[in-house]
């Protein structure tokens, strides 16, 4: 307990450096042991722990030291003690176990509210949902248990034509339904007309039918036949649409040109010379205006051996010097002499040369600017001779042998 009293007092240090930093805390290694850091590497916690993740929805983080895990907040307070081997982030609540087959939880005070006994346990809207033996209980977030695991399910319904009713928790038995008091755990058996009124508070959102529009076979046709005309009846060879415009490659001895049609019925242009050795279409809805200039759409071509991206009017956005790029998230990644780089296409975007043995997109942090619009800044899992560390889309290594 010695060391990790010390271990505290370390973190607490860097509380007053945190508030003028970055908006991002980015777990950061230095040789064998982990912190955090800004986005611009500037340290924010001193790196102590054996490992640490990212900070969930910017409040808390899981820290791990001599093989036991535990929490902390975004000032680098210990919130739970590393005491345990498994520890799940749920809003507020901190899911515990030792073994991983059985679990407790413990509040954002660091005290134990659920005792590590069930088989599930997961945050219920301000209560804690726990599962032994496949019946269903609850315990409020002081820890105490009211609703007894005795249910085998429980969800939260309205009345029928009661819009003011709110919501109340309903427990199943069986073939029987209960209607439960969340603050008492008193339940009330329905009736067969009881139960004819309910509906669930949380109705599923209804299904996204995507795929092709069923009039664009149609207009696919009439733009292959107009190519046919304008070009060769051997020029078409791959397809793209999106919104008001339709973007195609063509070929002529073995080599590949952009043409699009502005319009549904207007005539088709060519856009690009024919210059590529192939052709793939990425639209601005994808990749912002920002990086594309503006464009309808970008292309990924291969020209002198060498891939890279231009926009439909031949404007180079990455070089044709690369082996191989190809689209993965919010990123192309990109390939020389067997190594891993990145581009970013977004507002702000980077080349990060190759360099890595392997890349892995991790996750998107957001924020709001002083404006209130939305930023994300992407940040990825590299490794480097066989020892993983952070790159942001900045290109900045949080990492340090």
């Amino acid at each position: 307990m010695k060391k990790i009293a010390l271990i505290c007092f370390l973190i607490s240090t860097r509380i007053f450096s945190f508030a003028q930093s970055e908006k991002y805390l980015m777990p950061y290694r230095e040789v064998n042991k982990w912190g955090y850091c800004d986005t611009s590497c500037k340290i924010i916690f001193s790196p102590v722990w054996d490992s640490v993740g990212f900070f969930e929805e910017s409040k808390y983080a899981v820290v791990k030291i001599n093989k036991k895990v535990g929490a902390i907040n975004n000032l680098g307070k210990v919130i739970v003690e590393p005491l345990y081997n498994f520890l799940q982030i749920d809003k507020e609540i901190f899911i515990i176990s030792n073994n991983g087959k059985k679990w407790g939880a413990v509040n954002n005070k660091g005290n134990v509210i659920v005792p590590i006994k069930y088989d599930h346990v997961f945050s219920f809207g301000s209560n804690i949902e726990v599962i032994e033996n496949k019946k269903e209980g609850m315990y409020n977030s002081a820890g105490k248990l009211i609703i007894p695991v005795v249910y085998d399910h429980i969800t939260i319904y309205s009345v029928r034509n009661e819009i003011n009713s709110g919501g109340f928790l309903l427990g199943v038995k069986g073939k029987n339904k209960y209607k439960v008091n969340q603050l008492t755990g008193k339940s009330v058996l329905l009736s067969s007309k009881d139960e004819s009124l309910l509906i669930p508070t949380l109705l599923e959102d209804e299904p996204f039918w995507g795929g092709v529009k069923p009039n664009q076979d149609e207009i696919y046709n009439l733009h292959r036949e107009k190519i046919k005309q304008e070009f060769s009846p051997d020029a078409f060879r791959s397809i793209e649409g999106i919104g008001g415009y339709w973007a195609y490659a063509i070929e002529k001895n073995g080599k590949y040109a952009a043409v699009v049609f502005f319009t549904q019925n207007a005539k088709p242009e060519l856009l690009t010379q024919y210059e590529y050795d192939r052709i793939y279409f990425l639209f601005p809805d994808d990749l912002g205006r920002s990086i594309s200039g503006g464009s309808r759409f970008i292309i990924i071509g291969k020209k002198n051996n060498g891939t890279g991206i231009a926009n439909e009017f031949g404007r180079e956005l990455l070089p044709f010097i690369y082996n191989k790029v190809e689209k993965d998230q919010s990123y192309f990644l990109l390939w020389k002499k067997s190594k891993l780089g990145v581009f970013f296409y977004r507002k702000q975007a980077s080349i990060i040369e190759p360099q890595y043995d392997f890349i892995e997109f991790v996750k998107d942090l957001y924020s709001n600017d002083a404006k209130g619009y939305p930023q994300v800044f992407s940040v990825l899992k590299v490794t480097v001779n066989g020892k993983v560390g952070y790159v942001g889309q900045n290109g900045v290594e949080y990492f340090k042998e």
